[in-house]
């Protein structure tokens, strides 16, 4: 189940050098192949994911996420019992449906997209982008 939240977003300015629909797809499949186990340094526990892609037009992007299980900092003894392939599945899903163009703070342009997931009875907070890599000369 997905829960879209309320957001703030900044919308890109440059959103021409976006394939959208073409990035936010290669973002779902990047986030839900890619993604692992991860116990993050603030005792929250749930998954991250980290990789690269390319749309047809040649833009290259870099993919970040993180899916954490509400509550899990505040309770050392929090297990994530979600398989991971179910939480795979949702956070496709949820990218899908939230991901949209943004300009970031460093003036980098890509996709944003945050919301909640459940996944084996977990309720999950996720947020994941992927931002162009910019050509060198």
């Amino acid at each position: 189940m997905i829960k879209m939240t309320a957001r703030k977003a900044t919308p890109a300015k440059d959103t021409t050098v976006i394939m959208a629909a073409e990035a936010t797809e290669k973002l779902a499949l990047t986030a839900s192949v890619n993604l692992e186990p991860k116990e993050f340094a603030t005792g929250s526990k749930g998954f991250r994911f980290l990789g690269k892609f390319a749309t047809s037009d040649g833009e290259r992007f870099q993919a970040d996420g993180n899916v954490i299980l509400v509550g899990s900092k505040d309770n050392p003894a929090a297990t994530v019992t979600a398989l991971q392939a179910d939480v795979a599945a949702q956070l496709a899903a949820l990218v899908r449906l939230e991901a949209h163009t943004m300009q970031f703070s460093t003036g980098s342009t890509g996709l944003f997209s945050q919301g909640k997931l459940t996944a084996g009875g977990q309720k999950f907070q996720v947020s994941a982008k992927a931002v162009r890599i910019r050509k060198t000369a």
